[in-house]
């Protein structure tokens, strides 16, 4: 059990229970009978002292009890350990940092983790939800909630107070439809493919003939096209934090794709084969896997981002499309509208575009089904006239019965 207990002073014995000259002590055992560590707490009344004492003897009963030292800890510190707990790529360890000093370090960094509230997320919350979009607000939401529910599984804090945040009212959905301007025509892509710089021209309809994303496409090699027939294996992407001849930081690929961190496969159109096929045969391929597209810059090495954003807004002007709002993923957006216009399933459209969840893919794009309540009122229409079908087959055989 918990004592408590108080240092000497010179206050007369029936002033002592309230007199501040020297505190009161709680002294207990942690966890593990005689086994555990004897600790101490000071406080200034005695009524505080009771009631920790009775506290700390519940919480050991129930098995909630932490030890004041861990909630204690700063939640820069619980962030680092964090942080070091897991195995990560660098380009998402860059990214956690950078989300931490903009959007974590002011608000709780110099707080104890175990004096953080509900109410102090909730506010936090609430801040980024009118200040950012919607899936920006909550990949941060879901990054704070894996560090709180980090600490509570390591016992640093007694309960989680992000559990319990979710959104109040009518949710926001963190994909947003895109905009017919967002999405160009075949012949614009075509357009692009031909205004396009010669290395990195296949890359446009590899992305508007696959749903490829732009990280994807980048990564694509004679691995991918061969894998299985008909079909393009997307298994790498590219990545900003590799290195390029002395240089900290450049491009680089990582054997992991958005969300699902797996391969996926996705069809692959004739038309756009040949297109590879030319691509093979005119630039030739790089590497152990026979990547297709290659660094202007550095030999034997993947284009970056930056490069190609470059090459992208040359083609754009000189396919005639330079006031667009047309960026190298406005050719998913094409693959994307292109199946659903063709009937193709919004869940198999998922599947080929590795979409987290079918409810990215309808959010983003079930407005482009065209004439979807027509074929709704047909699909009722065909069932009702089947049923009467049906009716009016066994009508006749049991008139026929009757009258005989």
């Amino acid at each position: 059990m918990a004592s408590i207990w108080k240092e000497d002073c010179a206050c007369p014995k029936k002033k002592k229970p309230t007199c501040r000259h020297k505190p009161w002590k709680v002294r207990y055992r942690a966890p593990g009978g005689r086994g555990g560590k004897q600790l101490e707490a000071s406080f200034k009344l005695y009524d505080q002292a009771d009631e920790f004492a009775k506290k700390v003897e519940r919480d050991k009963q129930v098995g909630t009890y932490i030890d004041p030292k861990q909630t204690g800890r700063l939640f820069s510190d619980v962030w680092e350990e964090w942080i070091a707990a897991g195995t990560r790529e660098p380009s998402t360890l860059v990214s956690y940092r950078s989300t931490y000093r903009n959007h974590f370090e002011k608000p709780f960094g110099g707080r104890p983790i175990g004096g953080v509230t509900s109410k102090d997320i909730a506010d936090w919350k609430r801040k980024q939800d009118e200040n950012y979009a919607a899936s920006t607000a909550h990949h941060r939401m879901v990054v704070l909630k894996t560090v709180f529910r980090y600490a509570h599984e390591m016992e640093i804090i007694p309960r989680n107070p992000a559990l319990g945040q979710r959104q109040r009212g009518r949710a926001t959905p963190i994909a947003r439809q895109v905009k017919p301007t967002e999405i160009p025509t075949t012949g614009e892509v075509q357009a692009l493919f031909e205004a396009m710089w010669g290395p990195l021209r296949a890359s446009v309809w590899i992305q508007a003939g696959s749903g490829a994303r732009v990280g994807e496409s980048l990564a694509v090699s004679r691995t991918s096209l061969e894998a299985v027939p008909g079909m393009l294996k997307l298994w790498q992407q590219l990545t900003t934090h590799g290195k390029n001849e002395g240089k900290s930081r450049g491009a680089a690929f990582k054997d992991e794709l958005k969300w699902s961190r797996e391969a996926r496969l996705t069809p692959l159109s004739y038309t756009v084969q040949q297109a590879v096929e030319r691509h093979a045969e005119e630039f030739g391929t790089w590497g152990e896997h026979g990547w297709l597209f290659e660094s202007p810059k550095y030999r034997d090495h993947p284009i970056s981002f930056k490069s190609y954003a470059d090459h992208w807004t040359k083609a754009l002007k000189k396919a005639g499309l330079e006031g667009s709002e047309y960026t190298p993923k406005s050719l998913r957006h094409y693959f994307a509208s292109v199946c659903i216009a063709g009937g193709v399933p919004l869940y198999e459209v998922a599947q080929w575009m590795g979409h987290k969840s079918t409810r990215v893919t309808e959010t983003t794009y079930a407005h482009l089904l065209k004439d979807a309540h027509v074929r709704t009122m047909d699909a009722v229409e065909v069932a009702i006239l089947e049923h009467a079908r049906t009716v009016m087959a066994v009508k006749p055989v049991v008139m026929a019965v009757e009258a005989a």
